[in-house]
């Protein structure tokens, strides 16, 4: 098992700790024995100009959802009635499937993507080729057609249907048709596409409130019902983009619609995983923080840009050490956070490992040092102690 930092589960029900309470579940049994799994929220920080999250970093993650082996620790007993550990709010825990990395986890699979001419959408596009899947894309810029020509140079399959605008029912409709009859049937809808347009409550128009709310959480309704009954027949996925935005204020980013959208969109795929566990489809949304691609570009030069920090409990109650060494690998990346607050003291990530700054009144650097599994530099250490 290994922990990806800054992510967290969503589940129904009141916000507990796991260990403390017991919240209803998102699945039920269903009449074959199995149980249909809850949804999952990954959460990567905001981060700050020289530590960008990149997309090359989100796109494992995202494989790993769509991948029948996801499931996260979540201190409940699994389908097969083993108990999982215990984690708090900041943590989750991604089992690695049987088979290692070699494994091509979407093996004929019929993935819609949205987006697929630049950023996640073309690197998800690869990466799920790679992984096995048919890849559906659509053409609304002529990148598109230059990752459908990277797939087939890497030996994937791809399709790049007609021009679609995610914000019309009927050229949504005509997308996944068209899917449908190529291949059969659709396994994985990535919605991935969207626009926006910033601005700050007291001055951005309404017209650019309303188009960003159509383009990122209309677009996100239209493509999960539209692709409903095949995804019910298949016992599919669903995956969303929501966003930080969605998730907390910013005192220097002006982006009232961009939040209100992505914490609909966020709260629209938990709905989505509730009504799909029935049906055994699984809903998940994955809420980057900056990623470089051109469209944050300007975000990411603005010179008022926060550095993001990180609070997070040193140690679960099962004692096993919540910071790892994956903590600086490029699941996640060191440049996706800056800094991590804990009850022990403060580190900051480098890619050399971490960088003790200060302790906790009365803890010592050996009882850090015991309590975390990831590198720590010895010159930091001591100028820390």
């Amino acid at each position: 098992m290994y922990p990806v930092p800054g992510a967290h589960s969503l589940r129904a029900g009141p916000a507990r700790h796991p260990c403390e309470h017991d919240p209803p579940r998102l699945h039920r049994d269903r009449d074959d024995g199995l149980r249909a799994p809850a949804f999952r929220e990954a959460n990567i920080r905001e981060t700050p100009l020289g530590r960008t999250g990149t997309v090359d970093e989100i796109t494992p993650l995202v494989v790993f959802l769509l991948s029948d082996d996801a499931s996260f620790i979540t201190g409940r007993r699994d389908s097969r009635g083993r108990r999982s550990h215990c984690t708090r709010r900041g943590q989750v825990h991604l089992r690695r499937p049987a088979g290692g990395d070699r494994m091509r986890r979407l093996e004929g699979k019929v993935a819609l993507i949205s987006g697929t001419a630049r950023g996640q959408g073309r690197a998800a596009a690869l990466r799920f080729a790679a992984e096995g899947a048919i890849v559906v894309g659509d053409l609304l810029h002529e990148g598109a057609l230059e990752t459908q020509r990277l797939v087939g140079e890497a030996g994937g399959t791809a399709l790049t249907s007609g021009l679609l605008d995610v914000t019309d029912e009927d050229s949504v409709r005509a997308w996944v048709e068209e899917a449908v009859d190529a291949f059969g049937g659709i396994d994985i809808l990535y919605a991935n596409a969207g626009a926006v347009r910033f601005g700050a409550v007291d001055t951005q128009p309404y017209e650019d409130f309303t188009f960003t709310m159509r383009a990122e959480l209309d677009s996100v309704w239209l493509a999960a019902h539209t692709a409903w009954p095949h995804l019910v027949a298949s016992r599919g996925c669903i995956l969303t983009v929501g966003s930080t935005a969605g998730l907390t204020g910013s005192l220097t980013n002006r982006r009232t619609a961009h939040s209100a959208s992505k914490g609909a969109v966020i709260s629209l795929t938990r709905q989505l995983a509730a009504e799909g566990a029935p049906h055994g489809i699984r809903a998940n949304c994955v809420s980057p923080g900056m990623i470089d691609t051109e469209g944050s570009l300007g975000d990411l030069l603005a010179d008022d840009h926060p550095m993001v920090i990180v609070l997070m409990d040193h140690t679960a109650k099962d004692g096993i050490p919540k910071i790892v060494e994956e903590c600086t690998l490029p699941l996640t990346g060191e440049r996706c956070v800056h800094r991590i607050i804990t009850d022990l003291g403060v580190l900051d990530v480098t890619p050399d490992g971490l960088a003790l700054v200060e302790t906790a009144p009365g803890v010592t650097y050996d009882e850090i040092k015991t309590k975390t599994a990831a590198p720590l530099r010895a010159d930091a250490v001591t100028a820390a102690c």
